[in-house]
């Protein structure tokens, strides 16, 4: 073998291992921060715990039902699948407690790739399971419990209540997108009255009829009044079916509502849950009512959730 092709297949091999340990420590990086992977996320590919908190590794694949406490979020989609209302519960029977939070959807919280993104758009995306280790990052408290619900969910709510209501604070009034075909291309002010929907201001009671003028509410025209009223209108029927007078036939009102969840795929709740932890349900009256104002710190449109604050908030309600 020459002196020259010797040297030639020595400088070949320190070349190959000097690119490997650059490639290794360099290039692997580079791609964890893109796609957020790691060695650990590997190994462990269920592990979506959302932004940096100590609380993030909290574990909720196996719920804890104990009889005792019941810990449950519910989160209510507007017409567009987004999460328009994130209502977090937890009733304890040791220390007489019913708290509840009504949760911003406009949080940012990190996705599996590490990008901060809206909850009204991130908690569609996710599965039940995600959706509670979301939840316990965000308040600290094991999350055992979901419901994710729609107009057709709420629907089944509603005929179980004595006559919910919702106040609206002032009159509105839309071009109904059921009837589009017709006074497709017109200007507004050209549009037959009788393709208009009215929600007239003041007390309304809440039955399909409105339920479904809420969400026929166009979006496009006051994105941020929309949620809005969709949030508050998920929060009315929340406050007035946990109510001893809120709800007919109690008992047999959840069991109607979980079979109808269970039929649509969106809750984790079984009929076996609701009946060992029937106790607890209407003690919204009767226990200490304790409500959580979510502590966030103010970014453009969306908010960035205040964990040291928000935290420890939560654990003293509980």
């Amino acid at each position: 073998m020459s002196s020259a092709f010797r040297n030639f297949c020595i400088t070949f091999a320190v070349c190959l291992i000097l690119f490997s340990l650059v490639g290794w420590k360099l290039i692997y990086p580079a791609l964890e921060d893109v796609f957020g992977l790691s060695e650990s996320e590997v190994s462990k590919p269920d592990d979506n715990s959302g932004n940096n908190s100590e609380n993030n590794s909290i574990d909720v694949i196996d719920p804890v039902d104990d009889g005792e406490t019941f810990t449950a979020v519910i989160v209510g989609k507007d017409k567009d699948g987004l999460a328009a209302s994130i209502i977090y519960v937890r009733i304890n029977e040791k220390t007489k407690r019913f708290s509840f939070s009504y949760i911003p959807n406009n949080i940012m919280i990190g996705n599996s790739v590490g990008a901060d993104v809206p909850l009204v758009y991130l908690l569609p995306q996710l599965g039940g399971n995600d959706i509670l280790k979301k939840v316990s990052a965000l308040t600290g408290m094991r999350v055992d419990y979901y419901a994710v619900i729609g107009a057709d969910e709420l629907n089944v709510v509603v005929e179980k209540m004595n006559e919910p209501y919702i106040n609206v604070t002032r009159a509105i009034r839309y071009p109904n997108p059921e009837f589009a075909h017709e006074y497709e291309g017109l200007p507004v002010a050209e549009i037959p009255e009788e393709y208009f929907t009215v929600i007239p201001a003041g007390r309304n009671i809440i039955d399909d009829e409105l339920i479904t003028n809420i969400m026929n509410y166009n979006p496009k025209s006051d994105g941020s009044e929309y949620h809005v009223l969709i949030k508050e209108l998920y929060e009315e029927v929340f406050e007035q079916f946990f109510t001893n007078s809120g709800t007919k036939n109690n008992n047999s009102a959840l069991h109607g509502i979980i079979n109808a969840f269970i039929q649509s795929g969106s809750t984790n709740i079984t009929p076996e849950v609701i009946e060992r932890n029937m106790h607890l349900f209407f003690t919204y009256d009767v226990y200490t009512l304790r409500e959580v104002i979510y502590p966030v710190s103010s970014q453009t449109s969306f908010v960035i959730a205040d964990w040291s604050k928000a935290i420890p908030k939560f654990k003293e309600v509980s």
